[in-house]
């Protein structure tokens, strides 16, 4: 072969490579097993402060109890919570921790255990988020049932606020609460009887206690998470998310469902990681052919999530940076 003529063949394969590489599929965000404790089974992540600094879950000791942990800068700790059902579900940056029990919500401060009061009028409640500036706590109360509830925000001296529930809707779910107070979650119209959702919408309740329904495009919108007046979830099939100042329809993401978003912007959605600037990139499974699965809960500003794997049954940090 003549040097023109190789080079000629060179100039040819060049575009196809060009073409392969811009084709590639991105590196997956790489999987670290996180420090496990002596005497617990089933140990995984269920929560993270924003920093990344603290990142909490549970784990079933040896007599079928579950303990709450904390891992600070990876180190765990058992906070002396136990229980027939323990999650830690959020963090905040300052140390604190919502946890939920089988008989009780609890906020985890300066070492003490701090009991969240149902509101007055409802027999039970959940938490779901701790926000980072202020530790006002939010979630939601029901009847004794599980029914016709209201969203809920526990102040930072732990004194619960009943949300606003418009006319027209019967039951409120709070997921998620932004720094500024702005909570995001689901009004719904349940016909109970017959176990039927008539209307559902997305909203933000504002800190000034007014209410925002948020745009939407199909009949179950849900916003999950919320970071600085941006929100996540999911609309018509498609992790979304909603810019509230501009109240503009939601931009999607990706198919599927958004659970987290950082200050950077960058959104969890189920296995994968929507990086701003870099476009999706999955998270490394053990079981190459990805049966065993994983579960991810928190998404950090260090652009480090964490969570499990279905495989190993470990205590997982990825590394998408």
């Amino acid at each position: 072969m003549n040097r023109r003529a190789g080079l000629a063949i060179l100039a040819l394969s060049l575009p196809l490579l060009a073409t392969q590489t811009a084709h590639a599929a991105p590196a997956p965000c790489l999987q670290h097993p996180l420090t496990t404790v002596s005497g617990l089974t089933g140990l995984g992540p269920s929560g993270a402060a924003p920093a990344g600094r603290f990142v909490v879950g549970s784990g079933e000791r040896s007599d079928g109890q579950q303990s709450a942990v904390r891992w600070h800068d990876g180190v765990p700790k058992q906070l002396g919570i136990t229980g027939d059902f323990v999650r830690p579900v959020d963090a905040s940056d300052d140390g604190q921790i919502v946890i939920t029990t089988s008989t009780a919500n609890l906020r985890y401060r300066d070492g003490v255990t701090e009991q969240l009061p149902t509101p007055t009028g409802y027999a039970g409640a959940g938490v779901t988020a701790i926000d980072n500036a202020h530790g006002l706590i939010a979630g939601y109360a029901t009847d004794a049932n599980g029914e016709n509830g209201h969203g809920v925000v526990w102040s930072a001296t732990n004194q619960p606020r009943v949300l606003t529930l418009p006319t027209g809707f019967n039951h409120a779910i709070a997921n998620d609460i932004d720094d500024d107070g702005t909570v995001v979650g689901i009004i719904q119209d349940w016909d109970w009887q017959n176990a039927n959702i008539r209307a559902q919408e997305a909203v933000a309740w504002n800190p000034d206690g007014t209410i925002t329904v948020l745009p939407k495009t199909d009949t179950s919108p849900e916003p999950t998470a919320i970071r600085n007046g941006t929100a996540v979830g999911a609309d018509a099939g498609q992790a979304v998310s909603w810019n509230l100042a501009a109240g503009t329809p939601p931009t999607p993401i990706a198919r599927g469902k958004a659970t987290a978003l950082n200050d950077r912007g960058d959104v969890l959605v189920g296995t994968e990681v929507a990086l701003t600037a870099q476009g999706l990139r999955p998270l490394e499974q053990k079981d190459s052919g990805g049966a065993s699965g994983i579960s991810v809960a928190a998404l950090t500003n260090t652009r480090q999530l964490y969570g499990t794997d279905g495989f190993t049954h470990q205590a997982v940090r990825w590394d998408c940076n």
